[in-house]
């Protein structure tokens, strides 16, 4: 079987708590929280039969799929997937921090 899926990786906003941020006239000091691995997705119409030989029972598809899921979580971290979600979400709320006025922010990751 070919698995095929995607990997959501990101940071809550929702989570950003008030007391990890800092305003002084026209400077912000912003601390967000970590990203996560929010959902790996793996959909039924995305799973191809390389080669069919015999049967596979409805277990034996959810192991496959299960193993796949494991291994896209593996290399996720191997290719620090979860560092540049950070990378990304920091110079986002940055840009969106300047945008509004600030002429100085900094953010950093909890």
């Amino acid at each position: 079987m070919i698995v095929k899926g995607q990997i959501i990786a990101g940071i809550d906003f929702g989570e950003i708590q008030e007391s990890l941020m800092r305003i002084k006239d026209d400077s912000v000091w912003l601390t967000i929280p970590s990203a996560r691995i929010i959902d790996i997705v793996v959909n039924p119409s995305d799973t191809e039969i390389f080669l069919e030989d015999g049967s596979w029972s409805s277990a034996e598809q959810i192991a496959v799929k299960q193993k796949a899921i494991r291994i896209m979580r593996r290399e996720a971290e191997e290719k620090q997937l979860i560092q540049q979600a950070e990378a990304k979400a920091v110079l986002l709320m940055r840009d969106f921090l300047l945008s509004t006025g600030f002429s100085f922010v900094e953010v950093k990751i909890k």
